[in-house]
C-alpha cells in the first residue's frame, strides 16, 4: 500500500483521509498552515450592502471562506436575495453553500482564480469576494474595467504546525512516503522551509510531488522542485485521482 502525504489544515484531514484511503493509499496527514477566522470591522456594512442588492455577484474562493461566513451569520445564505448570483470556486465550495440552503451556485469551467475571473467577467455590476487574508491579485487585475470588485478577507491561513509534521517529515525523509499532495502555495512553501530547515538547505526527497493547480506548481519550481503531478481541475478529489493513476502505474 502506497502512503499519500496530505498537506491540509486539521479541519480537512477526516474527509481528506477517507478520500485518499477509498483509492486504495494510506493518508499520511499533517498540517503547516492554522486556519483563523476574521470578523474584519467592515463586515456588518457590506453583508448589509448584500441584503439591499449593492452586489450582483458573491463569490467565494474555498470551503473555508464558505464556513467562515457561516459562523457569522449561519442563515445569510439562505436569506441572500435571489436576483444576486452565487460563485463558488469549485464543485466542494459549492457543495457547501448548498448545505446552507444555497439552491443555485454557479460554478467556473476551470476552477481557480483565472476560471474565476472568466465566469465574472461575463457579468454585470459589483462582485464581492470573500477569501483568505493570502489572496493573490489575479481577480483584481483580470476585472480591472469590467467590474467592480471588493475583496473581503474573512480568514487567514499562518505558518502552524505540531507534532504530525515532525513525523511527516521524518517519513519523507526516510523514503516511507510515495507521494505529497501539494493543496496550496502557501503549504507547499512552508513544507519546504521546514524540510530544508530539519535536514539542511540541499536535503531532497525522493517521493512524487503533486501540486493541485498552477500556482502551487510554480511556488515549488521555484524552490527547485520538480512537479510530477498535476490535478486536471483544482479540488482535492482530482488531486487524489490524478496521484492515484500516477501510482497504478509506477506500480
Amino acid at each position: 500500500m502506497s502512503v499519500v502525504l496530505v498537506l491540509r489544515p486539521k479541519d480537512r484531514w477526516k474527509d481528506s483521509r477517507s478520500l485518499v484511503e477509498a483509492s486504495g493509499h494510506h493518508a499520511l496527514c499533517a498540517s503547516v498552515v492554522e486556519v483563523a477566522y476574521l470578523t474584519p470591522p467592515e463586515l456588518p456594512a457590506v453583508l448589509d450592502a448584500v441584503r439591499n442588492g449593492e452586489f450582483q455577484s458573491m463569490a467565494f474562493a474555498s470551503v473555508t471562506a464558505v464556513k467562515a461566513l457561516s459562523r457569522v451569520l449561519p442563515d445569510l445564505i439562505r436569506a441572500i436575495p435571489p436576483e444576486i448570483e452565487l460563485v463558488a470556486i469549485g464543485p466542494p465550495t459549492a457543495r457547501a453553500l448548498q448545505e446552507l440552503g444555497a439552491k443555485d451556485v454557479a460554478v467556473p469551467d476551470e476552477y481557480t482564480s483565472e476560471g474565476l475571473v472568466s465566469h465574472l467577467a461575463r457579468g454585470k455590476g459589483n462582485v464581492l469576494m470573500l477569501r483568505s487574508d493570502q489572496g493573490n491579485d489575479v481577480l483584481r487585475l483580470g476585472l480591472q474595467g469590467r467590474r467592480g470588485l471588493m475583496e473581503l478577507a474573512i480568514y487567514s491561513l499562518r505558518e502552524g504546525s505540531d507534532d504530525s509534521l515532525g513525523k511527516a517529515l521524518d517519513e519523507l525523509r526516510s523514503g516511507n512516503v510515495d507521494a505529497v499532495l501539494h493543496t496550496s502555495s502557501l503549504s507547499a512553501r512552508l513544507l519546504v522551509q521546514s524540510y530544508r530547515d530539519r535536514f539542511g538547505h540541499d536535503a531532497e526527497w525522493n517521493a512524487i510531488n503533486a501540486a493541485i493547480g498552477p500556482p502551487t506548481r510554480d511556488t515549488l519550481a521555484s524552490m527547485g522542485l520538480k512537479v510530477q503531478v498535476m490535478a486536471r481541475q483544482a479540488t482535492f478529489p482530482d488531486l487524489v485521482k490524478a496521484v492515484e493513476e500516477r501510482l497504478r502505474q509506477s506500480n
